[in-house]
């Protein structure tokens, strides 16, 4: 058995606890050596089948947790991951980020990483804040939020909108003052979430909302979303695999306004 082989079509066997006891049969050595060859080299599809795999060994393997770290440990999946993030494909800098996220939790170095996607890197702060402990995090965003790039502003407006259960005080006292960006898409966007939330809450807090009337209000709330969102923009901007500039998302962004103005 190639263990080189059977990983890199892991895909094949997606959660199979009997194909993990299989595989975990021949040691974790040879396994850890095998994933290393993996994720050190050019093949997107065999890496991201891979890091799928160490995500799922942590739950499907035969490994208790503790040998699950050390077995991460062996191999240095987290060196591996700082590698795979400064490579110029956003998809794979953010799968393997998420996938260090959801392995291990986060780890020491996410400031620098932090510090790079602030000036170059926008499409990918809300992997790395998510990453983020809770006061890490929340300092990171009151100083993106307040960033010269509008970009950048705009990620945060996007990460905003998707955090619930952290300090709701805090994070809306950085959208209030995003609603009042001199950036028209910045500005439209927090208001836009201020007002949802505004609109859920009322709507929890009235179970009595008449349905049709609920139904309405919430048809009237979506028409008014911006047509380019950040959440949008990171779908939509062609990238091909390779690596962008700020300079080619600006122009991106401000030819798709035009064109939907």
């Amino acid at each position: 058995m190639c263990l080189k082989d059977e990983i890199e079509r892991y895909l094949d066997h997606l959660q199979d606890r009997e194909w993990f006891r299989r595989i975990f049969a021949a040691g974790t050595t040879p396994i850890g050596h095998a994933v290393r060859e993996i994720l050190s080299g050019a093949e997107n599809k065999a890496i991201f089948a891979t890091l799928l795999f160490i995500e799922d060994s942590r739950h499907f393997g035969p490994l208790t947790r503790e040998d699950s770290d050390r077995f991460l440990e062996q191999f240095d999946f987290v060196g591996l991951v700082k590698e795979l993030v400064a490579r110029p494909d956003l998809n794979l800098r953010r799968n393997a980020l998420e996938t260090l996220r959801r392995a291990i939790g986060t780890a020491t170095w996410l400031g620098s990483l932090f510090e790079r996607a602030i000036e170059e890197d926008p499409l990918f702060l809300d992997v790395i804040l998510d990453c983020m402990d809770l006061p890490e995090r929340a300092r990171a965003i009151d100083r993106a939020s307040v960033h010269p790039s509008y970009l950048t502003r705009w990620a945060i407006v996007a990460v905003l909108d998707s955090i619930r259960g952290d300090d709701e005080a805090f994070n809306n006292d950085v959208l209030e003052r995003l609603a009042a960006d001199l950036e028209p898409l910045v500005a439209a966007e927090a208001a836009h979430v201020i007002a949802t939330r505004m609109f859920e809450r009322k709507g929890a807090l009235a179970s009595w909302w008449p349905k049709q009337e609920w139904r309405a209000a919430r048809r009237s709330l979506d028409a008014s979303e911006a047509r380019l969102t950040f959440a949008k923009l990171k779908r939509v901007f062609p990238r091909n695999g390779t690596d962008y500039s700020v300079a080619e998302l600006d122009r991106y962004v401000r030819q798709t306004a035009a064109q939907d103005a």
